[in-house]
């Protein structure tokens, strides 16, 4: 039991709380957004190839698997993009880092949008196999 306010609250009350609040917000952002929009695109397994940072932070790069359901936005070219200059694109460039360094095969998944780079797709996350 935790005291907060004067009053004592359960752990389990203080989950489902956090729980509905989270689904409170995730709902709200995705009101009114269609299907479509919510599409993103993906990789299958495959291997970091061409890695390409630039001055301005974004560092972009190729996987040797086929880049599928890309956005429109994307559609002539197969490369990712991250922004290293937030620390959400250094946490993903590390780790994109550390699975080229040792050979890993990754699986990603994008934003579904070209918000770093006009023809490129942000990534969302990825898995080191």
């Amino acid at each position: 039991m935790e005291k907060q306010d004067g009053l004592v609250v359960s752990a389990f009350k203080r989950r489902g709380l956090r729980r509905l609040a989270l689904i409170g917000m995730l709902a709200a952002g995705l009101s009114g957004v269609s299907a479509s929009a919510l599409a993103y695109g993906d990789a299958r397994p495959g291997f970091i190839v061409n890695i390409q940072p630039n001055a301005s932070g974004l560092v972009f790069f190729n996987q040797s698997s086929a880049h599928t359901n890309k956005p429109a936005c994307a559609a002539s070219n197969d490369r990712w993009a991250i922004n290293a200059a937030t620390p959400g694109g250094q946490a993903l460039l590390s780790v994109l880092l550390t699975a080229y360094a040792a050979g890993k095969a990754v699986t990603i998944t994008g934003t579904g949008a070209c918000a770093e780079w006009p023809d490129t797709e942000g990534v969302v996350y990825f898995l080191v196999q």
